[in-house]
């Protein structure tokens, strides 16, 4: 009888089932959306829906597929507290509540100045209750009471597996996500921990993501039409999940990943953590991939940008989708230098923290959230593909100096997935500010879940490797013709000035 792996990905927003079979192949899915409660001050995430849900899609998909592995991946800063009897005893607070300025100050005062936890735990301060420390502290602040009660503090996806199997743990990739909770010297649970009183409430089996946490309990496995010997291992954070497929397949760690969503998150697999003086001002911070290894990780809010830009350019200008490149407008668009788009959509973060989403224009600033009908933007704007290369220009030199805090050498391979992939503007401005790079269009279709199944695979084989996986799968990948737009050096120099 084949054996079938079942993927539970639960996303910021969106909840997935996928089901893959012995070669990697998906055969089935189901999602569904599961929004956090942000109707008061402090935001909740639905938890104990979530569970039911999946619970019942395993069920449904257990009497088509004999499942024998179970494989979680989830979205980051989230945690859950259980007494002795496994039952929550805080809500599940979501990382998008902001806990004030007054909190920020007290975390940073118990724990260390913002500046020297960055450099010493590889983590900055992305704000709200986005580093993970935040938000156990916050909750213990909030829900004291409840808190006491809490005979483990769970990660997100060791939660999940958790519920299968009676077993808890705790895995790298997920406690060394901008959390301030990993000590990547020593590859183990910082000394921060210690100074928020969790020591003792954190599960002290620490394993990789592809180990075996157990067996699903018996009575679920029955209840659930599971395989006999069905299996979870130990799950791993979203990001980190979406990199397996490339480490196996670049394991020479020569490649960087740009994974374009909402965030645009740029992955660069790393032998050691270090920084220099200038990226301890920026949203630089290192990951732990799947074999416990740094990468050294820049974000930026791109895909929001060019959401946030696009809706506008749609309702004013009539424009929708990703307009094709066109030599000749970009060449025009660059060389007249009269349009620029600044970031900051999302302050303090990405490359240029500090800056004020605007546009400049004619040594006019407009910004953003006075751009509100199409007669204040620059005249140039009324050819709205004109717009869009400006727009492309501000989100690819973004990208490029992404890139380079990160480590982008000459010679290097960049695989673009995401929303991104089919903007091929972005891609010829992106590729003319670095030209001795290849740029990549990657073919992979819900990569994060694909990492996933990965680790479920390899969970199952006789010896968990999870390199010997490499054969197993093909990317499916697109290179990026160079393209030269005229004036372009000079026109990113202009730009990096006006974020002075």
């Amino acid at each position: 009888m084949s054996n079938f792996i079942a993927v539970l990905d639960v996303g910021k927003t969106n909840k997935k089932v996928l089901i893959y079979d012995e070669n990697l192949n998906m055969v089935d899915s189901v999602y569904k959306s599961f929004v956090a409660d942000e109707s008061k001050d402090i935001h909740y995430e639905q938890t104990k829906e979530t569970a039911v849900w999946f619970f019942e899609q395993l069920k449904s998909m257990g009497l088509k597929y004999n499942i024998a592995s179970i494989s979680i991946t989830t979205h980051g800063a989230t945690f859950v507290c259980v007494n002795e009897k496994g039952e929550l005893t805080t809500p599940t607070v979501a990382y998008t509540t902001n806990p004030g300025q007054d909190f920020q100050d007290k975390f940073f005062e118990k724990c260390g100045e913002e500046r020297a936890l960055h450099k010493e735990y590889a983590t900055c301060n992305l704000g709200s209750l986005t580093n993970l420390a935040k938000g156990i502290k916050f909750v213990k602040d909030e829900f004291a009471e409840q808190f006491n009660k809490t005979e483990c503090i769970l990660n997100y996806p060791q939660y999940f597996g958790f519920l299968l199997t009676d077993n808890y743990g705790i895995e790298p990739t997920f406690l060394g996500c901008h959390s301030y909770l990993w000590d990547f010297k020593n590859k183990k649970i910082s000394d921060i921990a210690e100074k928020l009183g969790i020591v003792n409430k954190l599960p002290n089996n620490l394993k990789l993501s592809s180990d075996i946490l157990g067996e699903v309990k018996d009575d679920l496995k029955a209840q659930l039409n599971l395989s006999e010997k069905c299996i979870v291992s130990y799950g791993i954070h979203d990001s980190n999940a979406s990199l397996v497929p490339y480490l196996l397949k670049n394991q020479d760690k020569n490649f960087i990943l740009n994974s374009t969503g909402t965030w645009c998150v740029a992955m660069c697999p790393s032998d050691s953590v270090s920084y220099t003086e200038n990226e301890l001002d920026t949203a630089i911070f290192y990951n732990v991939d799947a074999f416990g290894e740094p990468v050294k990780t820049a974000i930026f809010m791109g895909g929001e940008e060019r959401s946030i830009y696009a809706s506008k350019f749609k309702e004013f200008y009539n424009l929708d989708g990703y307009p094709d490149f066109k030599q000749d407008l970009y060449d025009k668009a660059i060389q007249d230098a009269k349009s620029f788009i600044l970031p900051g959509v999302m302050p303090n973060t990405g490359p240029f923290p500090k800056s004020k989403s605007r546009i400049i224009y004619n040594d006019k600033t407009l910004f953003l959230k006075d751009f509100t009908t199409p007669e204040q933007g620059p005249d140039e704007f009324k050819d709205p593909e004109y717009a869009y290369a400006i727009l492309n220009a501000s989100l690819a030199i973004q990208t490029s100096i992404m890139l380079k805090n990160i480590g982008l050498k000459d010679g290097m391979k960049v695989y673009i997935e995401g929303g991104f992939r089919y903007n091929s503007g972005y891609h010829a401005i992106l590729s003319c500010l670095c030209p001795t790079v290849d740029f990549i269009i990657s073919g992979l279709k819900e990569a994060t879940s694909y990492g996933a199944a990965l680790l479920g695979k390899a969970a199952l084989s006789e010896n968990g490797n999870l390199k010997a996986l490499e054969n197993l799968f093909e990317i499916e990948t697109t290179k990026i013709e160079k393209q030269t737009i005229k004036g372009l050096e000079e026109y990113k120099n202009k730009f990096l000035n006006l974020l002075k």
